[in-house]
Order: structure tokens, then sequence, then C-alpha cells
């Protein structure tokens, strides 16, 4: 829990990043901020999973695509947070590139 809550921290202080509901427990929910938000963190998910980074799964918070990291693996510490984080940032900055030159 007290992972979560680092990773939450983390959200919070970065504004490419959104925290869709408080944390509790282990189960920390967020997107990337941009245009077609809900295209984009589908396809950060994916390639967060296919990365071997990190394996979030998606939900649905108020009609919006958040990514879901459910931390449950007791060896997972900041720096696997840190490496999430900085990844979701990359994927999501090329993601939202991607699809903003497709639209152009």
């Amino acid at each position: 829990c007290a992972i979560a809550r680092y990773l939450a921290q983390q959200i919070e202080a970065r504004p490419e990043l959104e925290l869709l509901v408080p944390v509790s427990l282990n189960i920390v929910c967020f997107r990337y901020r941009c245009t077609e938000a809900d295209r984009v963190n589908a396809e950060i998910a994916v390639q967060l999973q296919e990365s071997g980074i990190a394996a979030p799964s998606t939900t649905t918070i108020g009609g919006n695509l958040a990514i879901r990291a459910a931390i449950v693996n007791h060896r997972t510490g900041e720096a696997e947070v840190d490496a999430l984080v900085r990844a979701t940032l990359a994927f999501g900055a090329a993601c939202s590139q991607n699809g903003e030159s497709e639209n152009n």
C-alpha cells in the first residue's frame, strides 16, 4: 500500500498525468492527459505490457479509460514505480504525437 501511495505521489507531481481516484489500498488508476486520451491510454497500457516494464490493466472511471496498476508483488519498490512513470510519460508523448500527425 505504501508503494501504491508513492505511485500516486509521482503521478500527482507530473502535469501530464492525472490520478483518477484516491488511493486507499494497492490499486492506482490514472491516465496520461492529452487529446484522444482513451485511445492513447489504451495504447500506453499495451506498450507497458509488451515492454515488460509493468503489467497494468485498464478500466473505465467516469466514462474515461484509465490505466490500472495493482501493486501486488512484495518486491515492487520505488525503482519499479519510477520506471513505470518514466515509461508512461515516454509512451504517452509518442502515442499522442502519432495521433496528432495521423489527424493532420
